[in-house]
């Protein structure tokens, strides 16, 4: 993929992505609308963990203070967070494996169109 193609795409994911619309509905529109041809399922996956790294950067000094909290007698606060974070991981990570299949067939402009509609 072309460097202009990446960077119109990850604008659109970054302004996207904490709008309540489809950011995945979104890169696919923009792919079509300016004929990228090198645009696919992984280009996706890897603008969403740019969103990601955005996330942990944006949030780093909290994230900081909860995994310092997991050491501290005091801090509740921060444990409670972080195994809140763990477990409400878990199910994703599990259902993530097991359905990798499943959500790739997901990557359909019909597929995409009907969850614009909803």
């Amino acid at each position: 993929m072309e460097l202009l193609q990446t960077l119109i795409l990850s604008i659109i994911q970054g302004v996207g992505e904490f709008l309540p619309i489809s950011s995945s509905a979104n890169l696919t529109i923009a792919s079509k609308i300016f004929a990228f041809t090198s645009f696919d399922f992984s280009t996706k996956v890897a603008l969403h963990l740019g969103s990601l790294m955005a996330l942990v950067a944006y949030f780093k000094h909290a994230l900081w203070k909860i995994i310092l909290g997991l050491f501290s007698k005091h801090v509740k606060l921060s444990q409670t967070a972080f195994y809140t974070m763990v477990f409400a991981t878990i199910p994703v990570i599990i259902i993530g494996g097991l359905g990798h299949n499943f959500v790739r067939n997901f990557d359909s402009n019909a597929i995409m169109g009907i969850f614009l509609i909803t």
